[in-house]
């Protein structure tokens, strides 16, 4: 559609007024701090997006965090989560799909074992962002684990 439009332009391109960027869904205050000491982000797919920003800021300003990702992929993806290790960030990739990627994977969904063997998983503010039915299903296994639904925090790609 952008396309579209642009090519109705009579300079050959499209002009378009940028407001700002804005958004609750993210691990830092607005003095750039971290909301909480110890983190835990789940992502499934390309709700890996949300994180890769948050981690080039944790990059840049060599932010200090107790930080574990859970990464449900399929296939290739999960190579997106080295970036992650790389980090130092203790990550772990679920692939479901089933094919060669360059990084260790789990051949599997997040199961409720797995967001309960977290460490100090009570004390953690949870990000998650993926598809609805992949976060209603973590959803779930917070609730059963007694997580507090003020600590869980979650981008959706429902609109």
């Amino acid at each position: 559609m952008l396309h579209r439009w642009g090519r109705r332009k009579q300079k050959g391109h499209l002009e378009i007024k940028l407001i700002g960027v804005d958004g609750a869904f993210t691990c830092f205050d607005e003095k750039h701090q971290l909301k909480q000491e110890k983190l835990l982000f789940l992502a499934g797919g390309v709700g890996i997006t949300p994180f890769m920003t948050m981690l080039e800021v944790i990059r840049a300003r060599k932010v200090k965090a107790d930080l574990v990702l859970l990464f449900s992929v399929r296939g290739e993806e999960g190579n997106l989560g080295k970036r992650f290790q790389e980090a130092g960030i203790k990550t772990i990739i679920f692939d479901t799909g089933g094919e060669d990627s360059d990084v260790d994977v789990t051949r599997m969904r997040i199961r409720y074992e797995d967001i309960t063997a977290v460490p100090d998983l009570k004390e953690r503010g949870v990000y998650m962002c993926g598809p609805d039915g992949f976060l209603n299903a973590l959803k779930g296994y917070f609730e059963k684990a007694g997580v507090n639904a003020g600590n869980v925090n979650f981008a959706s790609f429902a609109f």
